[in-house]
């Protein structure tokens, strides 16, 4: 296991996401909170489907970041659209690159930090971003959350940083969907996005919604109880 820390770790701050997808019993397949944004957790929907329709839409371009790719269904999509004339990137963990069943290019962040972001940028128009990669275990065996979101303007953020990261370069400031208004969901990459967390946690007055695998940041921890 690697021990790097993880430089590209997206953080979303979609409390009330979470929040609607909360509850007793199973949650919906997807959650359509409106035209623009799709929502829901991979152990109860077919992401891989629902990705291989997003890659299906393509006519121009699709960019891939993900730590790992091993999903058949995705993979295949990914290289018919290549065949077709789609222009297709991946920016994968140079760890994990062997593992990889994609046939077209591939390229390595060759650092030392993990490339911990997954999201998918479809003809600069729509955007698949969340905590699951593209592997069966992360799409079927765990809970991972994730978002369908159709904006040009995020789309054309995501798009940037992923330039800016297969340049070895960092990502600028956080993607807002309106200057000089707060935005209902922002963006963040590192090392942007610790800051705008302990921001949030210490403006929370009622209720705090959060899910993740572990926690151990100290003033995280201290901000909670």
């Amino acid at each position: 296991m690697s021990t790097r820390p993880a430089a590209g770790r997206w953080l979303l701050l979609f409390l009330l996401v979470t929040a609607g997808l909360s509850g007793c019993g199973r949650p919906p397949v997807r959650h359509y909170l409106s035209p623009e944004l799709e929502a829901g957790l991979t152990r109860y929907s077919d992401l891989p489907a629902r990705l291989v329709e997003l890659v299906d839409s393509a006519r121009e371009e699709v960019l891939v970041a993900t730590y790992e790719a091993q999903l058949p269904s995705v993979l295949t999509a990914l290289d018919q659209a290549r065949r077709r004339g789609v222009s297709v990137r991946m920016l994968q963990d140079d760890a994990t690159l062997g593992d990889t069943g994609f046939f077209g290019p591939v390229t390595t962040d060759r650092n030392r930090y993990l490339m911990h972001a997954k999201f998918m940028v479809v003809d600069r128009r729509t955007v698949w971003i969340g905590s699951a990669n593209l592997t069966f275990s992360s799409v079927y065996r765990n809970d991972n959350d994730y978002l369908i979101i159709r904006s040009s303007g995020l789309a054309d953020y995501l798009a940037g940083a992923f330039q800016l990261m297969l340049d070895g370069r960092v990502p600028g400031r956080p993607f807002q969907d309106a200057a000089g208004r707060r935005p209902d969901c922002r963006v963040y990459l590192n090392p942007w996005c610790r800051a705008a967390l302990l921001e949030e946690l210490t403006a929370a007055r009622r209720h705090i919604f959060f899910s993740l695998y572990a926690l151990t940041d100290p003033e995280v921890i201290r901000l909670l109880g």
